[in-house]
């Protein structure tokens, strides 16, 4: 099993409030901000839907991978390879759990019972294209999971975590893959998922407050008669956005 070294870092003040910041912004506008600034694909596919209508959520990735079979019945799988219930023990509290299921979907990844030890260790959250059961379980409990579907079969008998800490892929709406590393910026709401790299996550910030203070006084210029001025508003509502695409 891969296993890397490296962590997110603590969750600090900064990377509260970065998280913050762009979860208030919102999918959308963050998909035109990386639009624009040379990331146009870094929306997780449609597919992966919430499980409930409950509160979205902003954290850093930390990233799981698997889709190994396993013994039945066995916790620790041949030549170390963990069940899905390892993913409480390498739970970073203040971060989302990322878990690419690496094809498998002969059954749930995650169950009530492993949501409620995620939630109870401060993870806020669950992003996969595997399935999950216990579903109202989950709801009840008020832990956020996006996934691809629901199924009644237990995962755990059949699938093995491999790789922890290391970058995966999920399925991207624009019918590739999304990478997504530890510490990159996981947010999710009612329009969908977004990734947002960390190594771009404050100036895609910036400038998503920025296109959101436009955004508001292009809405004012409507309710106006100043027609030439909202006009060029719009025109100009991109221009501030940097390209940061190296």
């Amino acid at each position: 099993m891969q296993k890397s070294t490296e962590q997110p870092n603590p969750p600090l003040n900064g990377r509260r409030l970065l998280a913050a910041r762009l979860q208030w912004l919102g999918s959308a506008l963050l998909s035109d901000v990386l639009d624009e600034a040379g990331f146009p694909h870094q929306v997780l596919h449609r597919s992966l839907a919430p499980l409930s209508s409950s509160a979205g959520f902003c954290g850093p990735a930390r990233c799981l991978g698997g889709g190994v079979k396993v013994a039945v019945g066995s916790e620790v799988a041949p030549g170390g390879l963990l069940t899905p219930y390892a993913m409480a023990s390498e739970a970073v509290p203040g971060s989302v759990t990322v878990l690419s299921a690496g094809g498998f979907d002969a059954g749930a990844v995650l169950g009530g019972m492993l949501a409620r030890d995620l939630q109870s260790l401060g993870v806020l959250g669950l992003v996969t294209d595997g399935l999950v059961r216990d579903r109202e379980e989950i709801n009840v409990s008020t832990f956020p999971v996006v996934c691809a579907g629901v199924t009644p079969v237990n995962g755990a008998r059949r699938w093995s975590i491999v790789s922890i800490g290391e970058p995966i892929a999920l399925p991207g709406q624009h019918g590739g893959g999304v990478s997504i590393r530890d510490a990159d910026l996981i947010l999710s709401d009612s329009d969908g998922a977004i990734v947002v790299p960390q190594a771009i996550a404050q100036d895609v910030a910036q400038m998503g407050e920025e296109l959101a203070r436009r955004e508001a006084e292009i809405e004012q210029l409507r309710s106006g008669e100043n027609i030439a001025r909202l006009a060029e508003a719009r025109t100009e509502r991109f221009s501030h956005i940097r390209w940061l695409r190296s």
